[in-house]
């Protein structure tokens, strides 16, 4: 997780060539953007499973897809063990490789590649999964004692056997990365980030900093969850960080209140995206063009408790990190997409860290806040982010805010009614997960 690198090393520029975006405004990064722009919010009542009952109701959910359209037919038998988690990942890794025009075996098998296997990487978030509620509830059924409860005792003496025999390879958080390698042949350094929200934001700094110092030349990068299962919603709630939405659905995005001291909580989401990362030379030998550019990249952590001031010393330190590897001061970012989960103590804390490093200039730097529009993915969160922050590079526009300005403290730029063209050349793009990791991207224009 750590942003250091050795003052002699030569670095090589890490490059974006493609987006795979699967989220709950749309399967694929230009359906995501569109609607984005179009002021559009995903969240909605829960339709995955019946949440009455639960305190919270609302979550921003992928639409259906179908997962046999994004892999080859000789790996479908594979998609039996995958949970929802590692198939948005798998097809956002397939979306990514073709929108950075990028010929591998889980694009097309029989075609032939156009990088060396060796010399690809794969750096994926994710988060804790849940196991199938119907094959989880059938082996607890076992544990029963002679009174018809269930028994711990009995559970541990061997009925956990009566889980399928494959219940572990569908709720392992390095699967993602593992089916994704399978199919696209990345046989360089691959590895599994498990920091919350923070995920997604250090899966890319880390594959970058893979590229930078060569020990591979490309790599797919970013992160997938879904939590929108009643373990995960019973998990999250318990842990204080869902809005309280029973009997208050309303408009769905109106419920998340970023910096505000209204806020309840964040309420859910689930997807993610994976960038398409490469060298200089390799893009060139491929005849592509970058979209954009990872510039900086820094990491902290924070401390679980204590005052805001104290919560934000990691996120202060992973921000001017990421500034310092890019080579530029607070005054040169241009906007800005920070976590603004709106959960109180995270948001007070990063809050802090804003006002540390932007001081009085904070107020002329535009916010783009996710949440409202695509809820909270967790893990996927970040991958999201750092998407639709290249998007903003590419199309040097701002979306919309589903944001009240009078909400929120005064210094917060981010009431935007409508899209808004600008000059963007440095994004800052920041999160801090659940426990204190913090991460942050600078993303630059080409």
């Amino acid at each position: 997780m750590s942003s250091y690198r050795e003052p002699s090393m030569s670095r090589r520029r890490t490059l974006i060539t493609g987006i795979g975006a699967v989220s709950p405004l749309g399967i694929g990064i230009e359906p995501t953007w569109e609607a984005l722009c179009r002021g559009e919010s995903a969240i909605a009542p829960i339709k995955a499973f019946d949440a009455t009952g639960f305190r919270s109701t609302l979550a921003a959910e992928v639409p259906d897809y179908a997962l046999k359209e994004h892999i080859p037919k000789h790996y479908r038998k594979a998609a039996k063990v995958m949970l929802r988690d590692m198939e948005q990942a798998v097809i956002a890794a397939k979306l990514g490789a073709e929108n950075a025009k990028l010929m591998t075996a889980g694009v097309d098998p029989d075609a032939q590649s156009d990088y060396q296997s060796e010399r690809m990487g794969c750096t994926i978030g994710a988060g804790l999964m849940a196991a199938e509620i119907n094959d989880l509830s059938r082996a607890l059924a076992t544990a029963r004692d002679d009174a018809g409860s269930f028994s711990h005792e009995l559970w541990g003496e061997g009925k956990m056997q009566n889980l399928t025999p494959l219940w572990m390879l569908t709720t392992l958080p390095n699967m993602l990365a593992c089916h994704v390698t399978i199919l696209h042949q990345c046989k360089g350094p691959s590895n599994t980030v498990t920091c919350g929200e923070a995920s997604g934001l250090i899966s890319i700094g880390e594959m970058s900093r893979i590229i930078e110092r060569g020990d591979a030349d490309m790599g797919l990068a970013g992160s997938a969850e879904s939590k929108v299962n009643p373990a995960g919603l019973i998990r999250l709630d318990l842990a204080e960080k869902l809005a309280r939405t029973q009997g208050e659905e309303g408009s769905g995005h109106e419920h998340v209140k970023p910096y505000s001291e209204t806020s309840t909580g964040t309420v859910l989401g689930e997807g993610g995206a994976l960038l398409v990362l490469e060298s200089e030379d390799t893009l060139s030998e491929r005849g592509v063009k970058a979209i954009a550019e990872v510039a900086g990249f820094g990491s902290g952590l924070s401390a679980p408790k204590g005052d805001a001031d104290h919560r934000a010393r990691g996120i202060i330190r992973a921000i001017n990190a990421s500034l310092e590897d890019a080579g530029i001061g607070a005054d040169q970012v241009d906007a800005i997409l920070p976590g603004a989960l709106g959960e109180a103590d995270i948001d007070a804390a990063e809050l802090v860290a804003l006002r540390s490093v932007f001081g009085k200039s904070l107020e002329s730097k535009p916010l783009v806040m996710l949440v409202p529009a695509i809820g909270n993915a967790i893990a996927g969160y970040g991958g999201l982010q750092a998407g639709i922050g290249v998007k903003i590079l590419q199309e040097q526009l701002l979306p919309p805010a589903l944001v009240r300005g009078d909400l929120m403290p005064a210094d917060i730029n981010a009431a935007r009614e409508e899209a808004t063209p600008g000059k963007f050349t440095n994004i800052l793009v920041l999160n801090r997960g659940f426990g204190g990791p913090a991460a942050a991207l600078v993303l630059r224009a080409i």
